[in-house]
């Protein structure tokens, strides 16, 4: 996981939930565009080269809203979520998991998804505070 998807999120989401004037906007979608979108920026994100074609575009014909990095945004958040599930499959938590359900030899596919997903939502929120 690399920091730069996890500070272009915040930047993101930080500019979406701000009310800008239009030249300010401009300004805003500029920085964006040259820390993380251009193919020669200093912090650039893994994303598609389609979506990075796509914002590039659309900011030269003068998109300047948030909206612009909804594709970037949904392909890192994505990304990273895959990271974690990954991380979470080879993680001594799951195993603990699994041997136990295999101990207790628990029953019902209900309650053991229903655990499964609150220690996984348990280790991912431990994740992003470790990376945060």
């Amino acid at each position: 996981m690399m920091v730069e998807n996890l500070d272009f999120l915040l930047v993101v989401y930080a500019f979406n939930n701000k009310n800008l004037r239009n030249n300010v906007l401009k300004v805003q979608t500029k920085n964006i565009i040259e820390t993380y979108i251009e193919n020669s920026s200093e912090k650039q994100i893994n994303i598609s080269s389609e979506c990075r074609n796509k914002i590039l575009m659309d900011y030269k014909n003068g998109d300047f809203e948030a909206e612009i990095f909804n594709e970037a945004l949904n392909q890192i958040e994505n990304m990273l979520n895959k990271s974690i599930q990954t991380d979470f499959y080879e993680s001594e938590e799951r195993n603990q998991l699994v041997k136990f359900f295999r101990e207790k030899e628990i029953k019902g596919n209900r309650v053991i998804s229903e655990i499964f997903h609150k220690l996984f939502n348990k280790f991912r929120r431990r994740k992003y505070q470790k990376t945060g």
